[in-house]
Parts: C-alpha cells; sequence; structure tokens
C-alpha cells in the first residue's frame, strides 16, 4: 500500500483568503517596500514597477519605499508598526511510503522537494521576525517587473476579500471567468512553448491569441491593457503543485489554473517550463476549471 504524506514549510497558502484578524492588524501598519539600489535600466523598470502598482492597487495603509540599508535597518530592529513587502525561498516537502500490506510497517520511503518562490506582505512581529498576511508563489526566482505588479494585485485582492468578507463563488466563479476569457486575446510567449507547438495554436485555440517574446509580454503586462490575459507559471501551495494560471492584464486577477501533472523520480523537484499548446483548451473547460477551483 502506498501512503503519501505533505510537509508545507509556508504559513500561507497560495490564493488562500487571508485570516481576517491579520488583515485588520495591517490596518494599522505602514507597509515598507525595497528598493533596487541597482543603476540599470532593468533594476529602474522594477522601482518603476513596484512605485506604480502599490499606487494603483494599494489603498488600506501609508506605503513608504525604501533603500535595502534602510528596509533591512527596520526589519533587524524588529519595528512592529510596519508591515514589510518580503521575498522568500520556499520548500514543499512530499513523502511517500510503501506500506507492507494495508497498514503493516514501512518497507521504503522516498522524500520530494519542490522549491518555490515568494512574495508576501508580512507584519513584522520581532527582529527578523514576520507574521506572512497573504503570500504569492511563483515556480522559480526567474520573475519579472509585470510579476511583481502581480503580485501586488493579487495581495490587494485577497486582502480586500478577507476584509469584506467575500469568499467562494463571490471571490472567484470559475464558470464566469471561461466566458471572460473567451472574449480576450491570449498572449503567448515563445519562451514558455515548443516552436512545433505555436505552430499548431490555430488548430488548438479557437480563440484570439498573440505571440510574442517574454519581455514583450511583460510590457504589455505593464501597461494593464485590458484586452489581454497572460499565462504564467507558478507554484500553488493549495494544490501542492506547479502549475500555470492565465491573468486579465488590467487588475491581476485570476482567470483559469492548470496544474502539471505528476512528478518524476529525482528528489529534487522543479517546474515544467513549457506550456503545451493543447492544453490551452482547458482554460475554458468547465470540467477542468471546476476540479480546479479552490473557491467553492
Amino acid at each position: 500500500m502506498l501512503l503519501i504524506t505533505a510537509f508545507v514549510s509556508s504559513t500561507s497558502a497560495q490564493y488562500l483568503i487571508p485570516r481576517k484578524e491579520l488583515c485588520e492588524q495591517l490596518k494599522s501598519k505602514t507597509v515598507i517596500v525595497e528598493l533596487s539600489d541597482g543603476t540599470s535600466a532593468e533594476a529602474a523598470k522594477t522601482n518603476e514597477a513596484l512605485r506604480s502598482a502599490f499606487k494603483d492597487f494599494w489603498t488600506l495603509t501609508p506605503v513608504e519605499f525604501l533603500s535595502g540599508t534602510d528596509f533591512n535597518k527596520i526589519v533587524a530592529a524588529g519595528d512592529t508598526k510596519y508591515a514589510a513587502f518580503l521575498a522568500y525561498d520556499g520548500e514543499h516537502t512530499l513523502t511517500m511510503q510503501r506500506l507492507d500490506g494495508i497498514s503493516g510497517p514501512v518497507i521504503h520511503e522516498k522524500s520530494f522537494h519542490f522549491d518555490h518562490f515568494d512574495l508576501a506582505l508580512s507584519l513584522i512581529t520581532g527582529p527578523y521576525k514576520d507574521t506572512p498576511v497573504a503570500t504569492i508563489s511563483f515556480a522559480n526566482k526567474n520573475i519579472l517587473s509585470g510579476d511583481l505588479l502581480f503580485a501586488i494585485q493579487q495581495i490587494s485582492r485577497l486582502v480586500n476579500a478577507s476584509l469584506n468578507d467575500i469568499k467562494g463563488h463571490a471571490y472567484y466563479d470559475h464558470k464566469k471567468n471561461i466566458e471572460f476569457v473567451k472574449t480576450k486575446t491570449l498572449l503567448i510567449p515563445q519562451e514558455l512553448f515548443k516552436e512545433k507547438d505555436i505552430e499548431k495554436l490555430k488548430d488548438k485555440y479557437e480563440f484570439p491569441y498573440k505571440v510574442v517574446s517574454l519581455n514583450e509580454m511583460n510590457d504589455l503586462v505593464l501597461s494593464k491593457d485590458e484586452q489581454y490575459i497572460y499565462p504564467k507559471i507558478i507554484w500553488s501551495i493549495q494544490h501542492k503543485a506547479y502549475g500555470w494560471l492565465t491573468i486579465f492584464a488590467k487588475d491581476g486577477s485570476v482567470t483559469s489554473f492548470m496544474a502539471f501533472g505528476g512528478i518524476h523520480t529525482a528528489s529534487e523537484q522543479s517546474a515544467n517550463e513549457v506550456i503545451k499548446a493543447g492544453d490551452l483548451k482547458y482554460i475554458v473547460s468547465g470540467m477542468a476549471q471546476g476540479i480546479n477551483n479552490k473557491y467553492k
């Protein structure tokens, strides 16, 4: 008999509506955000994305943008009048055990480790101590400035939902999302699809799409253009799996989720970096999206 045990290192699940008491505490804090000290064009773009995202999507508390030195001083001091926008390395461990019979002793055991990268809005509770209020997990650290925008949009949506007791279908209605997706143009980043699959798109996806590079997609995401939805490969702690979302560029709302199936035999697991053209049909499938919906 095969037994699977999961251990989660994070205290906050991807897209889980935050605990209301934590959100109420957050209302009295000032959020601090670390800006890049770099002088490159990419650093400037990242800083602008952070400033713009908080300006456009965060109204609950004051926000202070700080240098790395000043940000770290507050975190080190543990000043509890602040909350912080933080980055974490995360890990999920899945242990598979084979038993001798239905309830016999364990005869074989193997653990699988799933690495992910988290952005969280956390209450500072002491020197180098924090309590996450809302966390957004990515499959790896290869995030773009548009992903920072998405994380802030999502955190804002989750916190506001908690404070206003918005739950279930009132927060996420997969049936309405399917009809919405059909009216938008899906951005197809070349780097996330095999070349042969891009050639098959017209036969695999019957709704509007546009093939772009990742950098072109990032610029369109930052423009918050309402005609587009776009894909992002993520780690979902709720589903305990790597998967990919489609996201509405205008406000960062999630419009679908699909998990990558299975695990390989290596102990250290990594995200699939390729989306199959044939799987695009599932973002408009009532059955697939109904199964994946965690807001029932």
